[in-house]
Parts: structure tokens; sequence; C-alpha cells
């Protein structure tokens, strides 16, 4: 019984460990940067959408859990330390302002260009 138990753990753990967008894990793309997006709702849940140069509607750019569903986080900070300990890692933080009707800008949205690490 404790056999079973530790495996599922672990199975668990691997499973949590992935960032998986649009069906595919981001430790198996051949790519070394990578966009992500962070999006807040209403409920104070996070979602997080990445562009590593995929041929997909951005509606589909969601990292989403085992299920195929949008993977909820608990804040942007979760979210970037997810990446890193997923091999990423910030190289840029860019906000794009939008808003005010007279080019002013009464709010932003900021995006990251995430970069492949490898450990040592």
């Amino acid at each position: 019984m404790k056999k079973v138990i530790i495996t599922l753990f672990v199975l668990v753990s691997l499973a949590s460990a992935q960032i998986l967008v649009h069906g595919n894990d981001l430790a198996d793309i051949d790519q070394h940067y990578i966009k992500m997006e962070v999006h807040e709702t209403f409920g104070s849940k996070y979602y997080a959408y990445v562009d590593y140069g995929q041929d997909a509607p951005t509606r589909y750019r969601f990292v989403q859990n085992v299920k195929g569903e949008k993977r909820c986080f608990d804040s942007e900070v979760d979210i970037l330390n997810i990446f890193y300990k997923n091999g990423w890692e910030i190289k840029a933080a860019v906000t794009e302002p939008y808003g005010g009707s007279d080019g002013s800008s009464i709010s932003g949205e900021t995006y990251y260009i995430l970069e492949r690490f490898r450990h040592n």
C-alpha cells in the first residue's frame, strides 16, 4: 500500500511540474525564447498564455493542466516561479500602456520574454 501511495505522489508531482500549452510540454519544444502573458480573473486567479512561435490563435495558448483545462495560478509571482523551476528565466518585462482617449495611459499590460536556461 505504501508503494502505491508513493508512486501516485511521484506521478502527481511530475504532472504538476509540466508546463503544457496546447497539448505540448514546454520542456519538449525546440525554442530558446518564449513570450508569456499573465491575465487576472475577477476571482483573483491568474492564467498564463505562452507564445513560443506556434501556429495557434491566442485563445489556444493558455497554460493547461493535465486534463487540458486552463491551469489556474495564485499570483503572477507563482507563475514566474513555476516557469523558473521548469528552466525558464526572465530576460525582459515589457509593459504596453493602453486606455486614455487622448493618448494618455490609464493602464498597462505586462508581458515577459523568458529564456530557457540549463541547470548545471
